[in-house]
């Protein structure tokens, strides 16, 4: 099934307390689940030069994904098309695409805990470089929610964790591309200084 997906993101310093924050709000915890992510596409990066995303996750289950940019653009809100299904098995699904020509072109892994507060999904996410903390539902309650956590709305940002990715890796001149809890072991990140770079500012 097709649908919009609405969202925004926080860089967070202190994902306890926002933790926290959420819970006083009255929202209920579906857990935290460790997700490992292929990104794929064809050699010639067809889908990415289309501004397309081909995704397929393994979680507490196995998802492929597909997101494409909306036809109005959005500034105030990360706005993508989403086509979603469930699959029977990560590792066959995989070949399959191989099979088609679509092959892993970067992995992305991430611990995430979600919660939902009326219809609303607020996911606290911990990157291999960071804290966030991404709210996707209906606009209005999205900025209902980052206000009453105390978010200034020009904190937002609408970037990707693939481009936050990048002016991470520009920042600290990474030399991989797969964006791996391995990879970054070790490594001393301060992502403060780079806060502004990931707002989207007003």
């Amino acid at each position: 099934m097709e649908n919009l997906e609405i969202e925004v993101k926080f860089f967070l310093e202190d994902p306890a307390a926002v933790r926290t924050a959420i819970l006083g709000l009255g929202a209920r915890s579906r857990g935290r689940v460790f997700e490992s992510n292929h990104i794929l596409d064809q050699p010639g990066l067809t889908l990415f030069r289309k501004g397309a995303l081909l995704r397929l996750r393994q979680a507490d289950g196995a998802l492929l994904t597909f997101k494409s940019p909306p036809e109005t653009p959005d500034r105030e809100f990360k706005v993508r098309r989403e086509i979603e299904v469930q699959v029977s098995d990560f590792t066959d699904t995989r070949q399959i695409m191989a099979a088609l020509g679509y092959t892993t072109m970067r992995i992305y892994e991430k611990w995430r805990e979600t919660f939902i507060l009326d219809g609303t999904h607020l996911c606290l996410d911990t990157l291999p470089y960071g804290y966030f903390l991404e709210i996707e539902g209906r606009t209005e309650n999205i900025r209902d929610l980052s206000k009453k956590m105390g978010f200034a709305w020009e904190h937002r940002s609408v970037l990707t964790y693939h481009e936050l990715f990048e002016l991470v890796k520009e920042a600290y001149q990474l030399d991989f591309s797969d964006i791996t809890f391995a990879n970054f072991e070790g490594l001393a990140l301060d992502l403060a200084r780079l806060k502004t770079r990931f707002e989207s500012g007003d």
